[in-house]
């Protein structure tokens, strides 16, 4: 059962997440409130675990995203074929692997690189950087209002 005060930390989590993205002037602060939102839980182990899948899954997805693209600039069949396998694989991965969460965001990251390539101007290592940022950006703030809020209202279970 959700509490007003999980309420009060998820809305205080976003704002947090969303005033730090602005203070770095991160491209697209709205992903640090929509990680924020997503990763609140009232589960304190459930909310580090996805919190810890989301940013490596999303710099991993990066750091896949940048080196696949590397291999397919300017060749348009090679790109739409490198998102069908990399959306088919994933998907695959997040069903019957280990750590699904981690598979899902790392290829949302992944397959939104890809697509940049396609049709973005701004160069691929910024959209990559500013990604795992604004994420890290929302998961931290989740973690810090947590921290707070343990401190404030114990004794928290989890």
């Amino acid at each position: 059962m959700v509490t007003s005060q999980q309420m009060v930390a998820t809305a205080v989590s976003c704002w947090l997440a969303t005033v730090a993205a602005f203070a770095l002037h991160l491209e697209n602060p709205w992903w640090a409130a929509i990680s924020a939102w997503i990763i609140g839980n009232t589960d304190r182990s459930a909310l580090l675990q996805k919190g810890i899948l989301r940013i490596f899954g999303t710099i991993l997805g990066c750091v896949l995203g940048l080196q696949l693209t590397g291999f397919f600039v300017g060749e348009a069949v090679g790109q739409i074929l490198v998102l069908f396998l990399l959306g088919f694989v994933m998907n695959y991965m997040r069903s019957a692997g280990a750590f699904g969460y981690a598979w899902v965001v790392g290829s949302v990251a992944t397959l939104l690189l890809v697509s940049a390539s396609i049709i973005s101007t701004t160069p691929l290592i910024d959209v990559a950087f500013y990604r795992a940022a604004e994420i890290s950006c929302g998961v931290l703030s989740v973690f810090v209002t947590d921290l707070f809020q343990c401190r404030w209202h114990p004794p928290c279970s989890g």
